[in-house]
């Protein structure tokens, strides 16, 4: 499978230095494409100068579609573009150092389940989340979850949200979802050593190699987290099936951690092979189709992690 979705959005860059603002003299800069839209920043404060590039918005007018494999022709204007801007603040330009780059991949979850759901099975996976939630577009009084957070100890985070939601897309609410890595200090460090400034960065390979970064992430550690969850979820509901002999039971007790209706039917096999019976899981789940299982969410899942494979 084509993996041209994978790209970057942003690359962040940091300065300190004593007296930054007298040896530059100006406050700010604005990077502009060539069809005059902007597409980042700079910020220079008295000791300290920050500056933010969104790739995309060099080409694009939104970064919903991210810098890929196949816009890299375009990297080497970019980096003239930018260092050419910059030239105003003169030698100090070149001691630009990485600070954070965004890695992502946006893809419509599947029909038969929506942002919420895949952010709630996210949710459960790690023990570390931090979430927003907004009201519901159902018109219930329940919140739906628009975005979490996970951390990892300076090296990455994750970012996983609602895309359509934030671009206020009515035709994609609720069904565009981006999976975004931003790699900080510790993880810039071990891609890049001291080949870190804007010039060294925004070239090819510095950002090809951010792609293989991001697919180690989605593969060895995201995947991997979830699968241990949905294991765990699945030995809570064969444990009950055993003691309630009851699927109905089972599912009056545990609803809320079912995350996937297939979740579910991994369980009732089991159960059914534990007891020595034939499998009869379709049909059960066939038969509590009243009680609105998510379907499609582990399919969103595997769907991004073909792309990473």
């Amino acid at each position: 499978m084509s993996k041209e979705k994978i790209g970057i959005d942003s690359a962040n860059f940091i300065l300190k230095s004593e007296g930054l603002r007298n040896k530059c003299g100006v406050n700010k800069l604005e990077f502009i494409n060539p069809l005059g839209n902007k597409y980042g920043s700079a910020v220079i404060k008295e000791n300290q100068a920050e500056i933010n590039i969104c790739l995309p918005k060099y080409l694009r007018s939104t970064n919903v579609e991210p810098f890929t494999a196949s816009d890299m022709e375009i990297i080497d204007e970019i980096r003239i573009d930018v260092l050419n801007t910059l030239g105003m603040m003169g030698e100090v330009l070149y001691e630009f150092r990485l600070k954070s780059i965004e890695c992502n991949l946006t893809l419509p979850v599947n029909d038969q389940c929506d942002c919420n759901q895949v952010l709630n099975l996210l949710k459960t996976s790690f023990n570390k989340v931090f979430v927003c939630e907004t009201r519901s577009t159902k018109h219930t009084a329940k919140k739906d979850i628009e975005s979490i957070y996970i951390p990892s100890k300076n090296y990455y985070a994750l970012k996983v949200y609602n895309k359509g939601r934030e671009q206020n897309d009515i035709s994609s609410e609720d069904k565009l979802m981006r999976f975004e890595t931003v790699f900080l200090d510790r993880c810039c460090t071990k891609l890049f050593g001291d080949k870190n400034s804007i010039e060294d960065i925004l070239q090819r390979d510095s950002l090809l190699r951010v792609f293989e970064q991001y697919r180690h992430v989605f593969i060895d550690e995201v995947k991997t987290q979830i699968k241990k969850s949905l294991t765990n979820i699945c030995n809570t509901l064969v444990e009950s099936l055993m003691i309630t002999d009851s699927p109905l039971g089972t599912l009056a007790c545990y609803h809320d951690i079912i995350v996937d209706q297939d979740v579910f039917r991994q369980a009732l096999k089991r159960w059914y092979r534990m007891k020595g019976k034939a499998d009869c899981s379709r049909q059960v789940l066939h038969g509590l189709k009243g009680y609105d299982l998510p379907k499609g969410v582990l399919k969103t899942i595997k769907a991004f992690s073909l792309f990473c494979e």
